[in-house]
Formats: structure tokens, C-alpha cells, sequence
């Protein structure tokens, strides 16, 4: 009897446990590739202004010192994209920044 039992238990349906509603099939929502953002569509004026933010925690003077490609190199990164970003992120740091070109390092570039 206790067998029986069992396999009435291993047939019974999920949906007759759940208070007499339905059981709604999981289905996935379909992924729908979204379109790439189209950075060089926006007018120079906004590109800018995208510049001006990404290089706002960037020093308005910039040292000879040996540690200094060390700040930099991962935030130049956006200058390898394309030429025409090469172009304009390039003109827009060194025109707003002072580049110190004297050594300020005591021992490397001079006696000390």
C-alpha cells in the first residue's frame, strides 16, 4: 500500500499544489541587440564637453617626473579609438593644460 502511496505522491503535478492556479511557463524575453551609441554623430560642441569631463580630475599643470606616465597612460587610452578622436582629445588636453618641460626631479635629469 505504502508503494502505491508513493507513486501517487511522484505523479502529482506541481500546479494542483499551488491553491488551483495555473502554472505559468518560464518563457526569456528575447535579447534584442541594442545599436551601438554613436559618439562621433554628436556635434563637436558636445564632444567637447565630454572631453572637458572626462579630463576634469586631470592636474592643469603637468610635471616632468618619471611617475607622471604612470596617471596617465590608462586615461589616454580614449586618444588610440579612431583618428578623428586622436585628433580632437589630443588638441583639447594640451591646449588646456601647461606642460612644464624643465626637470623638477632632483638627481635623474640634473646633479644634485
Amino acid at each position: 500500500a505504502s508503494e502505491v502511496e508513493v507513486d501517487d505522491v511522484g505523479q502529482l503535478k506541481i500546479a494542483s499544489l499551488t491553491l488551483d492556479t495555473p502554472l505559468i511557463p518560464l518563457r526569456r524575453k528575447r535579447r534584442v541587440p541594442e545599436k551601438p551609441f554613436r559618439f562621433l554623430d554628436l556635434p563637436p560642441e558636445l564632444r567637447v564637453k565630454v572631453y572637458e569631463h572626462y579630463w576634469s580630475t586631470a592636474e592643469k599643470v603637468l610635471d616632468l617626473d618619471p611617475g607622471n606616465h604612470k596617471r596617465y597612460h590608462r586615461a589616454l587610452g580614449l586618444v588610440r579609438t579612431c583618428k578623428q578622436v586622436h585628433a580632437e582629445v589630443t588638441h583639447f588636453f594640451f591646449s588646456s593644460r601647461a606642460i612644464r618641460l624643465f626637470p623638477t626631479f632632483p638627481g635623474k635629469y640634473f646633479k644634485s
